[in-house]
């Protein structure tokens, strides 16, 4: 979340009276990460907070009277889940793969799997794998959810001795991150 991002107010009441009754805020963890206002008991985000850096932080805050012979406080825990967003691209373990296969491989032969990663969670970082080109007439086809590249077609090194594949991955968010390499 962008710094001053509002997270949550702490309530809390006192029955006294007087300054026994006027509260102030204090955070006992995190203060790297988030500021509270002492009056009101608001927290809001004071650094970036990034979800594949941490994706729970455990926020303490004391709370205080103001009491004239002397101080009552006390301490809550709020769980704060950090929800990600889309801001990482996917990444092949590789910019180019080189394959040797067999001209005598039959259709739905695995030739091997492309290794993609992306850090984000959730659909920011399900993968979709696509043959975006290269692939003309179509030899070879590709698992879109697990990057598996097959051979679909007869190959025939006297004619083509030589395939170069451009695949392309997307993450499923919306906007969606694009990496791709070559085969």
């Amino acid at each position: 979340s962008a710094p001053q991002t509002h997270v949550l107010t702490v309530n809390a009441s006192d029955t006294d009276s007087g300054l026994n009754a006027q509260l102030s805020y204090r955070l006992l963890s995190h203060q790297d990460l988030f500021s509270i206002n002492s009056t009101t008991g608001h927290v809001t985000v004071s650094a970036p907070v990034d979800r594949e850096d941490t994706d729970q932080i455990t926020l303490v805050v004391e709370i205080s009277d103001q009491g004239e012979l002397h101080v009552l406080n006390t301490q809550c825990t709020y769980v704060i889940q950090v929800l990600d967003v889309n801001d990482n691209a996917p990444t092949f373990s590789q910019q180019v793969y080189s394959v040797e296969i067999s001209e005598l491989s039959q259709p739905g032969t695995p030739i091997f799997s492309l290794e993609c990663v992306d850090a984000d969670a959730g659909v920011n970082g399900e993968l979709d794998y696509i043959i975006s080109g290269g692939n003309n007439p179509p030899h070879f086809d590709i698992n879109s959810r697990i990057g598996e590249l097959l051979v679909i077609g007869q190959l025939n090194f006297n004619t083509k001795p030589r395939y170069v594949l451009q695949v392309s991955v997307t993450d499923r968010a919306e906007p969606f991150h694009e990496a791709s390499t070559r085969v």
